[in-house]
């Protein structure tokens, strides 16, 4: 992953290009975790998946793809969990 040092157009350009080429593995994990009909809106875990894998990228250094596959994975999982723990109403104490 290349590390973008400003805010540029094509700093933004590069980030937007990684976010979708790595875009498979926020769908491939919502539908791993939620495979049965859930509360949950698909659309909504692949948003915040999303959101993993931003932080993935802002935290991870230069490092190998497959390493950084296995710590995005982590971070678009963690933050999927989060939403769903957020979302659960029933979970809460009165």
């Amino acid at each position: 992953m290349p590390q973008l040092t400003t805010d540029s157009g094509a700093a933004r350009a590069l980030r937007d290009a990684f976010l979708a080429e790595h875009a498979h593995l926020v769908r491939h994990i919502a539908h791993h975790l939620f495979r049965r009909p859930t509360y949950i809106d698909v659309a909504d875990l692949i948003e915040a998946g999303r959101v993993g894998l931003s932080d993935a990228m802002s935290g991870h250094a230069r490092h190998t793809a497959k390493d950084f596959d296995a710590y995005a994975t982590t971070l678009i999982r963690a933050a999927m969990l989060e939403f769903v723990r957020k979302s659960n109403w029933s979970a809460r104490p009165r």
